[in-house]
């Protein structure tokens, strides 16, 4: 890996999909792998731990935001042992995660404060929209979206360095992540009204991105179906 941290090669992950190893040898399909342009080699989460192989032949998809996502098809290709276990490969999903729901918070803040300040400046009746009761209502519970996300998302983070029952707090963080940060934005776009829909004005792109990271590795009820799965585990 010198070469990564010198900058010198580019690795992407392939978390998603149904990869096996036989005799040193990947077999199956990765699936939702980006940046396959810009990178030389992927980490793939496989049957038996994580391997490093070369990008080769990528089938490039364009996801609900037009990121480039693409399709790895594994037919004996060489891989390359990083860590073998599933101990490895639950060790890179709960970071991929945790950066998920960091992401998406990030995405949800910043439509936040693109409605903001629209509802401040449109005005109707000759007053700002933001001053009408139901508009400063949906405003609040976005806020109130916004924090919950916040929070969930540091105490994953705190859990996961400190080893506390950290996949039942990520679980938490991602389906607030998921089902707020659907509302978040689904407000956002309600409340700018048709200019939410206009391709000149950003606030689009945090929608269909919003949209992208809440179905990748799983949306809000496979997280809470997870999470009722450790709670029932608990008690039985």
């Amino acid at each position: 890996l010198p070469d990564v941290v010198a900058g010198r090669q580019f690795l992407t992950g392939a978390l998603e999909g149904n990869v096996e190893v036989r005799d040193g040898c990947l077999y199956g399909q990765a699936r939702c792998v980006p940046d396959t342009h810009l990178a030389q080699r992927v980490v793939v989460a496989t049957s038996q731990g994580l391997y490093l192989a070369d990008v080769e032949s990528p089938i490039v998809q364009r996801a609900t935001n037009d990121e480039p996502l693409a399709i790895l098809n594994f037919d004996g290709a060489r891989g390359q042992v990083l860590a073998q276990g599933q101990g490895a490969v639950r060790w890179m999903r709960q970071r991929a995660t945790l950066g998920r729901c960091a992401l998406m918070l990030g995405v949800a803040e910043r439509a936040m404060f693109l409605t903001a300040g629209y509802v401040s400046d449109r005005q109707q009746f000759g007053v700002p929209i933001g001053t009408f009761q139901a508009v400063s209502q949906r405003a609040g519970d976005m806020y109130i979206d916004v924090a919950a996300m916040r929070a969930s998302l540091w105490n994953a983070a705190w859990s996961l360095d400190n080893d506390r029952q950290a996949d039942r707090a990520l679980c938490i963080a991602r389906y607030w992540a998921c089902e707020a940060g659907h509302r978040v934005v689904a407000a956002a776009q309600h409340l700018h009204g048709g200019m939410g829909f206009d391709r000149d004005y950003p606030l689009y792109r945090y929608f269909l991105w919003m949209k992208r990271l809440e179905f990748s590795m799983g949306g809000a009820g496979a997280h809470l179906q997870d999470l009722g799965d450790m709670i029932a585990g608990q008690r039985s």
